[in-house]
């Protein structure tokens, strides 16, 4: 029914933009334009996992295509490349260890993950495809975009703690710097792969139009853009396990970059991005009037 819908909705949308497109009993005039964007605002990277927060980060982009005016219609493709990132902030937990001390005495290392950060960027190529219109200076353009994940980086930071506890013994030691047991601040880089990103997208703002005695080309636009990737990117399948040793010599762990964790594998993973979009557009002039009534 949900399919049903939202097919729907955009056969109604296309209809829409086609009307104030090609409705008209005037003489229709075709604009061919160039058009540079670039944009800025957040990004984030929408999870369900239980135990994990997401906390955006800047993201942007920058884009290359083409569009056509006719009358008040707009059509729009291209290519574009945006990075989006966020941080994945998990909740504090504790992994044991079983280990030996220099003595040959087998204790459990207690290791206190505190604050577990995951920093996220990823890289996409997109294509756009957008409709829409143009009412005096006004515009709006909304449709999809396909995007391909070139790379992805994963910066993990965590506070650890090193305790040691043994059975014969009522407590745990720790705070004893020469034994190893100490509150360490770890860090590790990782690469990550994401899949296929099919977003929606939306844009509105205002049109900077040349004066007409100027006979100018160039056109100007300041919008606000809405993506949100309707996909889950996250591939799955992932069966690394959650902490992975730096060193064994002595015994270091640390986070392991989380999208590559068996823990991780069944999390649905969303791109979103809102913010700032500066377009500029160079008018070719190509006109075509036809001089003919669409029915």
């Amino acid at each position: 029914m949900r399919k049903f819908v939202t097919g729907r909705f955009w056969i109604v949308w296309l209809s829409v933009c086609l009307h104030v497109g090609f409705v008209s009993g005037q003489p229709h005039v075709d604009n061919h334009r160039l058009v540079v964007w670039g944009m800025g605002g957040y990004s984030s990277l929408f999870e369900n996992a239980d135990n994990v927060a997401s906390k955006g980060r800047l993201g942007g982009g920058l884009g290359v295509g083409y569009e056509w005016n006719r009358e008040r219609f707009l059509l729009q493709t291209g290519v574009d490349f945006s990075c989006i990132g966020s941080n994945w902030r998990m909740e504090p937990f504790v992994h044991e260890v079983p280990m030996v001390d220099s003595e040959g005495d087998a204790f459990t290392g207690r290791f206190h993950f505190n604050e577990n950060h995951d920093v996220n960027t990823l890289g996409y190529l997109n294509i756009p495809l957008l409709v829409g219109g143009q009412f005096g200076r006004f515009y709006f353009l909304a449709g999809g975009k396909v995007g391909l994940n070139v790379f992805g980086t994963s910066k993990v930071e965590n506070v650890v703690n090193a305790t040691a506890l043994y059975d014969e013994f009522i407590g745990e030691f720790e705070d004893m710097p020469n034994h190893g047991l100490t509150e360490q601040t770890v860090k590790a880089d990782y690469a990550v792969q994401m899949g296929l990103n099919v977003a929606v997208s939306a844009e509105l703002g205002w049109t900077w139009l040349p004066a007409p005695e100027k006979k100018s080309q160039w056109i100007y636009r300041l919008g606000l853009v809405v993506d949100y990737g309707v996909l889950n990117v996250h591939p799955g399948g992932a069966s690394e396990e959650t902490v992975i040793a730096l060193s064994d010599a002595p015994y270091r762990p640390v986070l392991n970059s989380l999208a590559r964790t068996a823990e991780f594998s069944g999390t649905a993973v969303h791109p979103f991005f809102v913010g700032v979009k500066f377009t500029v557009l160079f008018n070719f002039k190509h006109r075509w009037d036809c001089h003919c009534e669409w029915y």
